[in-house]
């Protein structure tokens, strides 16, 4: 899992690389949800039996996320969700 905060202007970027399985979308997006993210915007891949999945988020009040223990509390929230 990458954060990038330099790859949008209004959005951090988290990519999302998986091994592929039912329910992995919901799953993820759930796990952004229940962390106060908005995803402004998805791009979904599949490449063989992995996903590729890049989310631009945001905090609820429109900023991008930039603190670093926000940051780490929302990938330790994904890898755990995800077993990564």
């Amino acid at each position: 899992m990458t954060v990038d905060n330099e790859a949008s202007e209004t959005a951090t970027v988290l990519e999302v690389r998986a091994p592929d399985e039912i329910g992995l979308l919901h799953r993820i997006t759930r796990t952004l949800f229940e962390s106060d993210l908005d995803v402004v915007s998805a791009r979904v891949s599949t490449l063989g039996e992995m996903v590729v999945d890049a989310f631009y988020v945001r905090e609820s009040g429109g900023a991008k996320v930039t603190d670093t223990d926000r940051l780490a509390s929302v990938t330790t929230a994904l890898g755990n969700e995800l077993g990564i």
